[in-house]
């Protein structure tokens, strides 16, 4: 079988080490401190009825076991151009559509791992290169995600109507068959959405820390490193950064107890995605779905003040890691 991808947190980029020294400087006590005793007592104050219970002593250790025992995804080569390029804009297409049709949260997240699965079967071919099969590679995935997460699955004519004559409904039905073959019908998988409303709900989280970190968690689904990142470190690293943005602690003894426990190096893998979290969002703008869904007013246009908030945290703005991007090259 392929190995586990080994990306280097930084990938070597003098731009990237900054970014991590900047986050490093802001981490509190917390960060650094062992766990104490009393932290694991928090965790069994929840009468065993509760949901919160049932998510901390049997959801949560079943979907971490499964993420550490699934397959995981080889790195896409940066030499492949054509495939990471038709994973972002097949997900930049997932995210409008998803948008459009009002899916749960779970159906996005699921939808933009069963692309990358099947692109990652794609590594060396020439397909999924055009427009028009990155639209109907969209929409399928999209389709086969909502019938295993929602009561109602997208209309199969109103999906090639977005696509303004690109394909037919019918060629919708044929991609999805091919892509549940490829899949080995394999959907059942664990996403960081799973995790996230826990977790905000561990650190007492309300309006504007939940919309950030909802913010941060998807828009590392843009990222080129989101395949390789463990579902329960995306969602801590999300509710992490969301914290360090907003001047909270970012490791709360209920919330360290479950992420980390006594094992610091989980929080090193947390802080991983965090940086990979960190770069998603200097390199998204408008035009990409995400931020453009997050720019709308019912979302109190928060995507177009996220930069700044992290400026405060790792000291660099967008325009000067840019800049300093460019004279590397």
């Amino acid at each position: 079988g392929e190995s586990p991808c080994s990306m280097p947190v930084l990938d070597g980029k003098d731009e990237d080490l900054d970014c991590q020294k900047g986050v490093d400087s802001m981490a509190g006590p917390l960060a650094r401190a062992h766990l104490s005793s009393s932290s694991s007592t928090l965790l069994e104050q929840d009468h065993e009825e509760t949901p919160r219970f049932w998510f901390l002593n049997v959801l949560y250790p079943t979907l971490r076991q499964a993420e550490q025992h699934g397959p995981r995804l080889a790195c896409f080569p940066k030499t492949a151009q054509k495939l990471l390029e038709s994973r972002a804009q097949s997900v930049d297409k997932i995210v409008r559509l998803h948008r459009a049709f009002q899916l749960r949260d779970t159906t996005l997240f699921l939808a933009v791992k069963l692309v990358d699965q099947y692109l990652a079967q794609l590594q060396g071919q020439s397909q999924v290169t055009g427009p028009r099969r990155r639209h109907l590679l969209a929409a399928s995935v999209l389709v086969i995600a909502s019938k295993f997460e929602d009561e109602a699955v997208p209309d199969y004519e109103a999906l090639a109507h977005t696509s303004d004559g690109e394909f037919a409904k019918d060629e919708v039905h044929v991609v999805e068959l091919h892509l549940l073959d490829k899949l080995g019908y394999r959907l059942h998988m664990p996403s960081a959405i799973h995790h996230l409303h826990w977790f905000l709900e561990l650190v007492d989280a309300n309006g504007d820390f939940i919309l950030l970190a909802q913010y941060l968690c998807e828009v590392g689904l843009e990222s080129h490193e989101f395949p390789q990142w463990m579902p329960t470190d995306h969602a801590a690293a999300a509710v992490v950064l969301a914290s360090m943005m907003l001047n909270k602690p970012e490791w709360p003894p209920a919330f360290e107890a479950i992420c980390v426990g006594n094992d610091e190096s989980r929080r090193k893998a947390i802080m991983h995605v965090l940086y990979g979290l960190c770069r998603a969002v200097y390199t998204t703008g408008a035009g990409k779905a995400v931020f453009d869904k997050y720019a709308s007013v019912s979302r109190k246009t928060l995507s177009t003040q996220v930069a700044t908030l992290l400026e405060k945290v790792t000291g660099q703005s967008a325009s000067t890691r840019s800049s300093s991007s460019q004279s590397s090259h």
